[in-house]
């Protein structure tokens, strides 16, 4: 007999990405972490429950398109 765990249904996440490549693997990471939590990603700010916003401010550019990216979500 096999017995099949189910994880608990946690919600939502969306996870945004601005930035380098390596930005972009770390964010690869944080989703396999929330789906292997329980989370289900989805495309939509407006259907998550979380939202991350992974980037680096080096320049000032960066920094005035994460504030973008955060007042969009928000």
């Amino acid at each position: 007999m096999s017995v099949r765990l189910e994880r608990a249904y946690r919600g939502t996440v969306v996870i945004r990405t601005l930035g380098c490549k390596l930005n972009q693997a770390d964010s690869n990471v944080l989703a396999r972490r929330f789906v292997e939590a329980g989370y289900r990603l989805v495309d939509s700010v407006a259907q998550a429950d979380v939202f991350v916003l992974n980037t680096c401010t080096v320049t000032a550019a960066a920094d005035a398109k994460a504030r973008q990216a955060l007042r969009a979500a928000r």
